[in-house]
């Protein structure tokens, strides 16, 4: 028998008793934990593309459950896991800062066009908040100004005094 028919009857078998495989197969992962991890974790890794499309597929299949559920976790959330997801963003920021500041950068560079059109579609769109934006920057502005004068004036008085 050449290896062709023996594969196509191998896969008619499996076809037909694929139940009891699945079920054995469940059986010996219950049994072999860390094997099993293991080896998933090693086809995970050879097959990256695989467990993308995976991935992506199962989301559009489910793309409803999964974005009711997120908003349940979401605005359900207690005080306490408020403040915690606003602790641990702040955390992150924290550490990461280079990295998102850099990432912020290379974004705006590679869709400068796309950045631009939004900003100036957002600025038609909310005049607004445009006047109450521009005051607080202005306001940021000065107070640094301000700041950058009282420490100038106080090394002076220390040179003069020193």
């Amino acid at each position: 028998m050449d290896r062709e028919t023996k594969n196509k009857k191998a896969r008619e078998y499996y076809h037909k008793n694929k139940d009891k495989h699945l079920a054995r197969v469940k059986v010996w992962q219950k049994s072999n934990p860390d094997k099993t991890k293991s080896y998933t974790l090693k086809w995970r890794s050879k097959n990256p593309d695989k467990v993308r499309g995976y991935n992506i597929n199962h989301y559009n299949k489910n793309k409803d459950k999964i974005l009711m559920s997120a908003r349940k976790r979401y605005h359900n959330a207690s005080p306490e896991q408020v403040a915690n997801r606003k602790q641990k963003s702040r955390e992150y920021y924290t550490l990461n800062r280079e990295k998102i500041l850099a990432y912020g950068k290379k974004y705006y560079q590679n869709n400068k066009e796309r950045c631009l059109k939004l900003s100036k579609q957002w600025r038609l769109n909310n005049p607004d908040k445009i006047v109450i934006y521009t005051k607080r920057q202005n306001l940021k502005r000065i107070d640094a100004r301000i700041q950058k004068l009282q420490v100038k004036r106080k090394n002076l008085i220390e040179e003069l005094n020193g």
